[in-house]
């Protein structure tokens, strides 16, 4: 009796260490990403150099600092609402200048003095970071 007893117990005790070390580790897991992806974000800085109404094509200039990150889209918004469509920027590389307009974009439509913002997405999943910079249209 009393060694099945603890044979029990001991079952038990190492059933509840295999469930909190699971919880443990997806809480950490989920942690560490979370703070790459912060780093990343942090880390990338992109500017708009101009955003001109030309009429029938506007045109946006955004400019790329130094900062290691994996810059896939960028996305637009005019005015705070996001475009239908994000910008693909694979090929946007360190201190180069990306031009977005309607032919890379779609149906870009602003009008001078419109806030236009810019937010980068990194990685596999186009992970939306924050707004890297706004600038009134001309």
């Amino acid at each position: 009796g009393e060694i099945i007893t603890t044979v029990l117990i001991i079952l038990l005790v190492l059933a509840a260490v295999v469930i909190v070390w699971q919880v443990v580790k997806s809480t950490v897991t989920t942690g560490t990403e979370q703070i790459g992806t912060g780093l990343d974000c942090a880390t990338l800085s992109l500017t708009i150099k101009s955003a001109v109404d030309g009429n029938s094509t506007d045109t946006i200039v955004v400019h790329r600092e130094i900062g290691v990150s994996d810059l896939r889209k960028i996305r637009v918004l005019v005015k705070g609402t996001a475009l239908a469509n994000d910008v693909n920027a694979s090929g946007f590389d360190e201190l180069e200048d990306f031009t977005i307009n309607n032919i890379n974009l779609g149906i870009l439509a602003f009008e001078k003095g419109d806030e236009i913002s810019i937010a980068p997405m990194i990685g596999d999943k186009n992970q939306l970071c924050g707004i890297s910079d706004t600038k009134d249209a001309v």
